[in-house]
């Protein structure tokens, strides 16, 4: 992440955090509605905002007992810190990250366009023009990535999802590897001033705050 952009960030200060403190939010404040997909981790459901039903988010659900029994705590961990550190177009936003007794969630956003598989089983092939365009989304998708020193490890048609505008960005980095000299800090997750205009919205504190708590098993 570019160090002048971070320091051109302005945070807010402590008499404001004093006077508006953030609450925590919980899988209480969203109502899930449908599955969607299933995966090695857990599965994925459509939901929304209880007090914002227009926005549509896809969340994962993942059972601590099973993640415990698997020996994949490490991985789950490791998925929310890549998605939580990731700003990029070509990579699946990660809004919120919540737990319960029982559950690790993950709230994203959803992409109507399914995964590259399906929509290869449904095609056949691409075109010339489209395979070169996804392969250059995807491709710029890990350049993203490893200039933040993360590595994918796990990059195939199914972790390649299509957006509603019909661009490519990756998803499912449980198998992924973060390579930090220091602990994550708020200002890592926070979206830089040109963030809006790669279409990505800034986080705001809830969300940041989601992303920052610890995860327990």
């Amino acid at each position: 992440m570019d160090t002048h952009s971070l320091n051109e960030i302005s945070c807010p200060s402590s008499d404001e955090i004093v006077e508006k403190p953030v609450k925590l939010p919980t899988i209480y404040d969203f109502t899930i509605t449908k599955p969607i997909s299933r995966g090695a981790f857990g599965k994925v459901y459509l939901c929304y905002k209880n007090n914002k039903p227009e926005q549509i988010y896809a969340v994962k659900i993942m059972q601590k007992k099973t993640m415990i029994n698997k020996n994949m705590i490490k991985q789950v961990l490791t998925e929310r810190d890549a998605l939580a550190l990731s700003r990029s177009p070509f990579i699946v936003q990660l809004f919120y990250s919540m737990e319960s007794d029982n559950n690790i969630y993950l709230v994203m956003e959803y992409m109507i366009g399914g995964d590259v598989k399906s929509f290869l089983y449904i095609c056949g092939c691409f075109e010339e023009h489209w395979a070169v365009f996804y392969a250059s989304e995807a491709a710029q998708a890990l350049e993203y990535l490893h200039q933040h020193n993360i590595v994918h490890r796990d990059l195939k048609p199914d972790n390649m999802l299509i957006s509603a505008t019909g661009h490519i960005k990756l998803t499912d980095f449980g198998l992924s590897k973060i390579t930090l000299n220091k602990p994550i800090k708020v200002r890592d997750l926070v979206g830089t001033p040109s963030a809006s205009n790669e279409g990505l919205s800034n986080r705001t504190p809830g969300q940041l705050l989601s992303l920052m708590s610890n995860i327990g098993f």
